[in-house]
């Protein structure tokens, strides 16, 4: 073989070979510095991403604290076990904690599926922005110390995250992660006096068609008294029986609770389409139908045997609760196979048994570079929560004191009976709740009778805080409101005012209460509309003094409406004096 010819010029397969080696070494290169490139990229998406989250935790900390700190009354009493600091008292949000780990589920799932699909477009960048703006601006007028409606900046961070979803992944990022996100939702607990009205009516309408039920078909002979149920003496002692219809009674637990797994479930579920609304929409009627049903045997269960096998405690009432919620759950699974059935007998196409079948529509783009957040809106969100944690820690100025106590009289004739006032003190919890506000807790007694009326006034100057719904503590407090109704009662100088009156019990003590709330020079029985004036007149920097003045008398079972005339008659006598007391 004759050796190679270094004068000789390559032939073309050799050149060929030289160039392809090249092409291969610059393409190596290339991949490298594209790797190299892609890695920082993701590791700054990483580190923008965390602070993003942390900045958020940062800013909305009070919200959630506050919001479910008060679904948790007996959190902070350490000798319960855990199961019981979760469940004591009327806790309609102990699952609130859960829906975040549920959706990060729902999000892992999802990434598995279509990992991070970005592509940033000017139309997504421009929305998401608008968002921010928007829930941003809702967020900080909630929590500022005029304000501080929870619920609102609660409902803001959904809107805050899907903005920067938007800004960060554009349209594809979002139409992956959209579930999740909305889902958010369900972890923040309504006002609380919604709740209290919500539960009062749903506790009327379960009592009232569980009382027709248990008469009408399984003829057992009872009447309903508010929150009451009367039945047939018991045939051995003759001892009465009464049924009380706790709040829990009234599916406002279960229905809260329901809603959330009943939103899952249409989203999991195997049919598709308008099908998924319909078992969405499903989880009101079944909550309310399977306490009916609940209600139901427990008064026939006391009928037939005893109030103990009944009553709280026992072990047919405990059962019962935890049947409600398997009944309902089973009635929702009926659905689902029904509606497969039928659209098996009719041949239609309504049903869907791939696991978020959506997520087909959406390609998988892992070459995407995945880049971090803007910093722009890291930088907004930085600013935003600094304020947020500045106003968390605002310390309220107290030292307006409200020389109400000397304007009130300590004597009052009601009834042509002479009262006379001795203040006392709220206990130390009360006014860990009202954030220390000025109050006057006077209670009147004629000495003849020792007959008392309760006259309570919550002021703050600049906390809407210090005003709260009666119903609320009171029911925690262990009473139960038998009837709610507005009354009118004309007040020499101010009119007639709509006063909320509500009866109470708590085991055989009965109780009337009459109360209003002011707000600058305007009264008014509505809670909300009292806290919609202290916001506004927050932001125009206006007055933001409020008030609730609340009566109470202890009645007699046998004439609860002669309680009623003596505290309208109160008010009527010291409503003028605390009007020139309070500014």
């Amino acid at each position: 073989m004759n050796p190679p010819n270094p004068h000789q010029p390559p032939d073309e397969s050799e050149i060929e070979e030289i160039r392809h080696d090249a092409e291969e070494k610059i393409q190596a290169i290339e991949q490298a510095k594209a790797r190299e490139e892609a890695s920082a990229l993701t590791k700054w998406a990483k580190i923008s991403l965390f602070t993003t989250t942390a900045l958020l935790a940062l800013a909305w900390h009070r919200t959630f604290m506050e919001m479910w700190g008060r679904w948790f009354p007996a959190w902070r009493l350490e000798k319960l076990p855990l199961m019981e600091r979760l469940t004591e008292g009327d806790s309609y949000y102990t699952h609130g904690p859960l829906v975040p780990l549920t959706c990060l589920i729902m999000a892992g799932f999802i990434h598995k599926r279509v990992g991070l699909p970005l592509h940033r477009t000017r139309g997504a960048t421009i929305l998401g922005w608008l968002l921010l703006v928007v829930f941003f601006t809702f967020h900080l007028l909630s929590v500022s110390p005029s304000a501080r409606v929870m619920f609102v900046s609660g409902f803001a961070l959904i809107g805050v995250i899907g903005g920067l979803i938007l800004i960060w992944g554009g349209w594809p990022l979002a139409k992956a992660y959209w579930l999740p996100v909305v889902f958010l939702a369900f972890m923040i607990p309504l006002p609380e006096v919604a709740i209290g009205d919500l539960n009062f009516k749903l506790k009327n309408i379960a009592g009232d068609a569980s009382l027709w039920l248990t008469n009408n078909v399984f003829a057992v002979p009872a009447v309903k008294d508010g929150s009451y149920v009367y039945l047939s003496p018991d045939p051995v002692t003759g001892e009465p029986k009464t049924l009380v219809i706790e709040n829990v009674c009234s599916g406002l637990r279960s229905l809260i609770s329901l809603v959330w797994f009943a939103s899952l479930f249409a989203v999991v579920c195997r049919v598709k389409g308008y099908w998924r609304l319909f078992m969405l929409a499903m989880a009101v009627p079944v909550a309310v139908v399977t306490n009916v049903i609940r209600i139901t045997a427990l008064n026939v269960v006391a009928h037939h045997y005893s109030i103990a096998a009944a009553g709280p405690g026992a072990w047919f009432h405990d059962l019962s609760g935890l049947l409600v919620f398997a009944m309902a759950l089973a009635i929702l699974f009926g659905l689902e196979q029904a509606i497969i059935g039928l659209s098996k007998l009719l041949k239609k196409d309504w049903v869907d048994h791939r696991l978020l079948g959506f997520l087909e529509k959406i390609p998988r783009l892992d070459a995407v570079r995945r880049g971090p957040v803007p910093p722009v809106a890291v930088a907004t969100l930085t600013a935003v929560a600094a304020m947020s944690l500045y106003w968390s820690v605002y310390t309220w100025d107290q030292s307006f004191s409200v020389e109400i106590g000397d304007v009130v009289p300590k004597r009052v004739e009601l009834d042509g009976r002479v009262y006379i006032g001795q203040d006392h003190e709220l206990d130390e919890q009360s006014l860990i709740i009202l954030e220390y506000p000025d109050y006057i807790y006077r209670r009147y007694f004629d000495a003849p009778t020792f007959t008392g009326v309760d006259l309570l006034i919550v002021f703050s100057a600049n906390n809407r805080k210090g005003t709260h719904p009666p119903e609320v503590c009171i029911e925690g407090g262990g009473d139960r409101i038998t009837t709610k109704k507005i009354e009118t009662v004309p007040v020499e100088g101010l009119g007639d005012l709509d006063m909320r009156q509500l009866l109470t019990q708590r085991g055989n003590r009965m109780t009337q209460f009459l109360y209003i709330y002011k707000c600058g020079s305007r009264y008014t029985s509505s809670f909300f509309a009292q806290q919609f004036w202290i916001f506004v007149n927050g932001l125009l920097a206006r007055d933001t003094a409020g008030a609730l003045i609340r009566i109470s008398v202890p009645a007699d079972p046998r004439d609860t409406e002669a309680a009623a005339k003596l505290a309208q008659q109160a008010a009527q006598a010291l409503l003028p004096h605390i009007d020139k007391g309070l500014p």
